[in-house]
C-alpha cells in the first residue's frame, strides 16, 4: 500500500514539502520509518472512522507520512485567544435544535492553503461564500488570496483571525472571485 501511495501522492507531497525530513530524498525503497509512519496513519484513519461512522477518511493523501506534530507545523497556525474571546456570542432568536449543513447545496469543495498559514482567510471567505449562497441561491468561489494579500490587520501566511477577516471584507464591501484574483 505504501508503494501505491508513493506513486499516487508522493510527487505532490514532495513538491509541497510534505515529506518528513529524513524522507526528503524519496526513493523507490520503502524505509522502516516510512512504513511505520504509514502504518500509524492507517491506524489513525481507522480510529477516526470508528469515532465518526458517518464520515469518510483515507490515508491516501499527500499528508500520510507526516506525524501529527509535523502536520501541525506545516499546515496549521495558532489561535490568538484574545481575538477569539473578543466577541461574545448571543442569540436573539430561537434556533433549530439540529441542522445538518453537510447536505446543503451551498457547501463548496474543499480547498488547500498549501504551505501558507492562511486558514483564517479560507474560513472567512468560506463563511462569506456560504452566507451569499444561503441568501441568493448562487454558489460563488471567492478569492482567499485577496484577503491574505490585502487585509492589513491579519498576518498573511503567518496567521490571522477569521472574524477580523470577515470584518475586513465588510469594510471593503466587496471581494474578488477566485478566478479574477487567484
Amino acid at each position: 500500500m505504501l508503494t501505491k501511495w508513493k506513486l499516487l501522492f508522493g510527487p505532490t507531497a514532495q513538491r509541497h514539502g510534505l515529506l518528513p525530513p529524513q524522507t526528503a530524498t524519496f526513493g523507490d525503497v520503502n524505509t522502516a520509518d516510512e512504513i511505520e509512519r504509514f502504518k500509524n496513519t492507517l491506524l489513525a484513519v481507522q480510529d477516526a472512522a470508528k469515532a465518526n461512522p458517518g464520515a469518510e477518511f483515507s490515508a491516501f493523501n499527500q499528508f500520510a507520512l507526516l506525524s501529527q506534530d509535523e502536520f501541525n507545523a506545516a499546515l496549521t497556525t495558532h489561535v490568538n485567544q484574545e481575538m477569539a474571546d473578543a466577541a461574545p456570542w448571543s442569540t436573539s432568536t430561537s434556533l433549530a435544535p439540529r441542522v445538518d449543513w453537510s447536505t446543503s447545496s451551498c457547501n463548496a469543495p474543499v480547498k488547500h492553503q498549501g504551505g501558507c498559514g492562511s486558514a483564517w482567510a479560507f474560513a472567512a471567505v468560506a463563511t462569506v461564500e456560504f452566507a451569499h449562497c444561503l441568501g441568493t441561491g448562487e454558489r460563488l468561489s471567492l478569492s482567499e488570496q485577496q484577503v491574505v494579500s490585502c487585509d492589513a490587520f491579519n498576518f498573511g501566511c503567518d496567521g490571522g483571525s477569521p472574524t477580523a477577516a470577515v470584518d475586513f471584507l465588510q469594510t471593503v464591501g466587496r471581494v474578488c472571485t477566485a478566478r479574477s484574483f487567484p
